[in-house]
């Protein structure tokens, strides 16, 4: 809203917005209509109140371009039976029931591109975030959508759903599965994780060490009581150091508890699961690190153990903690189906970008252009003095080299008028998803 909203500069230009929600009407009986519906919360009763008047001046037949900040039709594709109420409620309360359509809908918020066509041709969904910081994956997406799902139980709902197919995705799911293999380089792109991780590791050792090789746990320890405990202790009691201390025992659960927050399912059992082994996984690592770390130093004399040892846990811990933690992103992804956006956004992909260019032609057909880019420069160069209309920015390291992701997809204004179904005029609130 400060950026967008209040007429201020941006980029050279300046916004002529003054809310989060627009209404533009375009040649040969096309609309373009921008909702706010953040979160999938409902619609605001001063945002609605405008669309209504908007849809006054709609008529039978018309034509609608609908655009909202997230795709919620894949989010309802994805177990979120209520994501997509929002948007069916605006469909019907407010467009349908003039006779105008929907016949394109264009979101963002998922940083690819994908578009979906209705089955029987009559509208196409878009998903176009290329702007967005990382590449979001394609290759995790729906194949088939129903919309609204058949789980829903906003009242009032379209029935029959609308069923489409998910025509084309850039990258392209195979190019999708190979850049995420890219997490193995995860250390190269988080220096400060491994420092985390790693620092982590070091606290570990700490509480192992106060009771490693004691037969009474202690909280705290001298520094030679703790070498000399590491020195002494076998592999049993250095695991039994992650439990029978309090330090101990607090690092462990929040290292497990750390897992299960990290899959977003947690309230599952199967979320639970398999957050628990990836942190279990890393209590292990941290086991087995130390006990080869101390038998490799355990040559040096007193408390210079503690002097061979921390700084490997540290360095090592925190490398083999974060390709474990990579490995896991990976696994979980390819064998769950979950964490595949943190499995993206860790990497901070920054190509693969793309746009739509839209066309209404004389015959009042609209095309829509994606354009894509699938290597993006790196070092620009400002030129505030370029000429009018010439971009301030250029490329130094490669050029921009723009490329239509696939032919130009030409949806027909829509012939005869749409007829709104009986449950269109009911104006019922959607439940809260």
């Amino acid at each position: 809203m400060r950026v967008f909203c209040q007429r201020s500069n941006i980029g050279g230009w300046r916004t002529e917005q003054t809310r989060s929600y627009f209404a533009v009407k375009l040649p040969h009986r096309w609309w373009l209509l921008g909702i706010d519906i953040q979160f999938d919360s409902y619609i605001d009763d001063p945002q609605r109140r405008y669309f209504l008047d908007i849809a006054e001046q709609m008529q039978a037949g018309d034509a609608v371009i609908l655009c909202s900040a997230k795709p919620s039709w894949i989010s309802a594709a994805e177990g979120n039976a209520e994501a997509f109420a929002v948007l069916d409620y605006f469909e019907r309360t407010v467009i349908r029931r003039t006779g105008a359509q929907v016949r394109v809908s264009l979101a963002g918020d998922l940083h690819h591109y994908a578009r979906y066509g209705q089955i029987d041709g009559s509208a196409q969904k878009f998903t176009a975030g290329g702007g967005g910081a990382y590449l979001s994956a394609t290759h995790c997406l729906p194949q088939h959508l129903v919309v609204p799902p058949p789980a829903s139980r906003a009242p009032g709902k379209t029935d029959p759903p609308a069923h489409y197919q998910l025509e084309t995705s850039f990258p392209d799911a195979p190019t999708s599965r190979r850049l995420a293999a890219g997490i193995v380089r995860l250390p190269a792109f988080a220096p400060g994780l491994v420092g985390l991780l790693g620092g982590i590791h070091l606290l570990l050792a700490f509480a192992i060490g106060s009771t490693a090789g004691s037969a009474a746990p202690r909280a705290t320890g001298r520094l030679d009581a703790i070498a000399e405990g590491l020195r002494e202790a076998g592999i049993g009691a250095l695991f039994a150091g992650l439990v029978n201390n309090v330090p101990g025992l607090v690092l462990s659960l929040g290292v497990l508890g750390a897992g299960v927050a990290l899959t977003k399912t947690g309230r599952t059992a199967r979320g639970v699961g398999i957050g628990a082994a990836h942190g279990l996984a890393q209590l292990l690592l941290a086991v087995g690190l130390l006990a080869g770390v101390v038998a490799v130093v355990d040559p040096l004399p007193g408390t210079w153990l503690l002097a061979g040892v921390l700084p490997l846990v540290i360095v090592l811990g925190g490398l083999a903690a974060t390709e474990l933690l990579a490995g896991y992103l990976w696994l979980a992804d390819r064998l769950a189906g979950v964490n595949t956006n943190e499995l993206f956004a860790a990497q901070g992909i920054a190509d693969y970008k793309n746009l739509l260019r839209l066309h209404i032609g004389s015959d009042g057909s609209l095309t829509v252009y994606p354009v894509g880019v699938r290597t993006v420069p790196k070092r620009w160069r400002f030129s505030p003095d370029a000429a009018p209309g010439a971009p301030w920015f250029t490329p130094v390291d490669r050029p921009v080299e723009p490329f239509l992701i696939e032919p130009p997809i030409s949806i027909a204004h829509g012939g005869l008028p749409a007829v709104p179904p009986q449950h269109a005029l009911t104006g019922v609130e959607p439940t809260s998803p």
